[in-house]
């Protein structure tokens, strides 16, 4: 339906431009948010992929436990100063011996008879 008067085109008109999109504000708004953007990812941090990655990425993280930042809480702190081996055991102390187990002081075995009796005796 056509405006009936001058003054309600006028209106029409002004109430168009007023909702009506600014290409050129959006185009810098758009061109301010894409250098911001742009800003921000330049300060991220570049990590290697995984296909791409050295073999020694982990090495780069602590190669001595004490150099670790893990936890420095006091529970954390092991104290093997205590240990009845004479300290902290080593990879070393792990390893297999070849052939059984034995010990220096395992006494003369007795014979047979001598170990009845005296199994009787503790019995009695």
């Amino acid at each position: 339906m056509p405006p009936t008067s001058a003054k309600s085109l006028h209106e029409l008109t002004e109430r168009y431009y007023a909702n009506k999109i600014d290409l050129i504000k959006l185009e810098e708004k758009l061109a301010k948010d894409k250098l911001a953007l742009q800003k921000k990812l330049a300060k991220m941090p570049v990590h290697p992929a995984e296909e791409e990655a050295g073999s020694n990425i982990f090495d780069k993280v602590a190669k001595e436990s004490s150099d670790s930042t893990a936890s420095t809480h006091e529970h954390h702190q092991e104290d093997h100063s205590h240990a009845t081996s004479g300290g902290k055991a080593s990879a070393q102390d792990h390893k297999a011996t070849p052939g059984p187990a034995m010990s220096d002081n395992l006494g003369k075995p007795e014979s047979k008879e001598a170990l009845k009796a005296r199994a009787e005796e503790l019995n009695k």
